[in-house]
């Protein structure tokens, strides 16, 4: 395999990524309901919609809190979201939360996305964390989705589409390395290129 050193990868250790070390990930999906915010909400949800639906027909799929504010966030609805997928910014996400003085928050990109995650609680929340990073879990090898706990700190392989949108059969693709910090500091180590043939 080649690897493409970046200065991040020399502060890591070599082994700190030994493979036979590290554990794949059960699945690749995003329990959203795994989420441990950051700071406390008297109430919050997080919806699945896409540009087609109307304001109505979104998925809800994760709330947490005390239940009498859901029909108050059934009437917010956000036009814009983040984990961005099927196909062009079709797909997304977005989380309506009700802080204890009571005001909304609605969080609709990445970056606000890791900071209501905030310090990292769960394996759940660095699958959530590597996806708002712009990566993926891969469940067909190792060195595309599995990972290594030590101590507090996460260290990862993930997988990465190339830049183009079109993925064929034999087409090389990227495993990457890269390390979460339980404070939610999230470092891309390296990338190697593996073909699929």
């Amino acid at each position: 395999m080649l690897y493409f050193t970046t200065a991040a990868y020399a502060q890591t250790k070599q082994s700190n990524f030994d493979l036979k070390e590290f554990t794949p990930f059960a699945s690749n999906d995003l329990k959203f309901d795994k989420i441990v915010p950051e700071s406390e909400y008297l109430y919050w949800r997080c919806v699945h919609t896409n540009a087609y639906l109307k304001h109505g027909q979104e998925q809800v799929v994760a709330e947490s809190g005390d239940k009498k504010y859901a029909r108050r966030a059934r009437k917010i609805y956000s036009e814009s979201g983040f984990l961005l997928s099927c196909g062009p910014g079709l797909c997304y996400n977005y989380i309506i939360a009700f802080r204890k003085d009571k005001t909304v928050e609605i969080i609709r990109a990445d970056e606000s996305l890791k900071s209501f995650i905030g310090n990292v609680d769960n394996i759940d929340e660095v699958k959530i964390l590597a996806r708002a990073n712009g990566l993926y879990v891969s469940l067909r090898r190792l060195d595309t989705g599995s990972y290594r706990k030590i101590g507090d700190d996460y260290f990862l392989y993930l997988f990465d589409y190339l830049q183009s949108c079109i993925i064929t059969d034999n087409q090389d693709e990227q495993s990457v390395r890269a390390s979460l910090t339980s404070k939610g500091k999230f470092t891309l180590i390296d990338r190697s290129f593996y073909n699929k043939k």
